[in-house]
């Protein structure tokens, strides 16, 4: 078998694959579309076991106008869009201090930050809850997005990227009597974008889900104490 077979068998192979994969969203996804009446009797009732019958879109009418959606949506975009804008800046900023700006202190700060990368959610929960509580944040966005902007393993990408940056490109930047925040944003953040895309489009087991946290936190983080 010559090397052009072997890859449309493994392109047809992972096409096959990938219906399978598919085929359980596509199933629920065809009975939104009909009456919950039929599916409290039978969830089989389709057309080629995808098309859905009898056709309907009463129960997407019903999200839209009983439920809400729009809201839920819109919060989810705030919480996500900031978020994930935050814990860019920061952890760029960040690593750009760690790797390339000399202070007392430094490897000590760095450790401490990296350390955060070892305490579980859990252990942090009931403080993050008592402490915004005292500050009335509950029911805020500030409750679902702070908890998310110091991200240890993004000011760990962020630092070991820098570190990579050659010493030239600095120190020919300084013969021109540009600033360290002037390098920061002209030259090394420029070069950070492939590691800055990686780090906003993570999957959320890298990033912590930061869009807006656990399930937990979220159920707890918006509503008041009292309840």
């Amino acid at each position: 078998m010559n090397y052009r077979s072997m890859q449309t068998l493994l392109l047809a192979l992972m096409v096959v694959l990938a219906a399978v994969w598919m085929m359980p969203l596509m199933w629920m996804f065809s009975l939104s579309f009909q009456p919950n009446e039929l599916l409290a009797r039978d969830t089989g009732h389709t057309l080629y076991g995808l098309l859905p019958y009898p056709f309907t879109l009463d129960n997407y009418a019903a999200l839209f106008d009983l439920g809400k959606t729009p809201d839920w949506f819109l919060n989810s975009v705030i919480v996500s869009g900031l978020t994930t804008l935050l814990v860019l800046a920061i952890s760029s900023m960040a690593g750009y201090a760690f790797s390339r700006l000399s202070f007392m202190g430094t490897k000590i700060m760095y450790a401490f930050v990296l350390a955060g990368l070892v305490v579980p959610e859990q252990a942090i929960f009931i403080p993050l809850y008592t402490l915004f509580a005292d500050l009335g944040w509950h029911n805020t966005y500030a409750a679902l997005i702070l908890p998310r902007v110091a991200l240890p393993i993004g000011v760990f990408m962020m630092t070991q990227f820098f570190s990579d940056v050659p010493n030239e490109l600095e120190e020919a930047a300084k013969l021109e009597g540009v600033t360290p925040f002037q390098a920061f944003w002209h030259i090394y953040l420029p070069l950070a974008k492939p590691v800055l895309t990686t780090l906003g489009s993570s999957p959320s087991f890298i990033r912590g889900t930061i869009t807006s946290g656990r399930w937990y936190q979220r159920s707890n983080l918006t509503c008041s104490p009292s309840r």
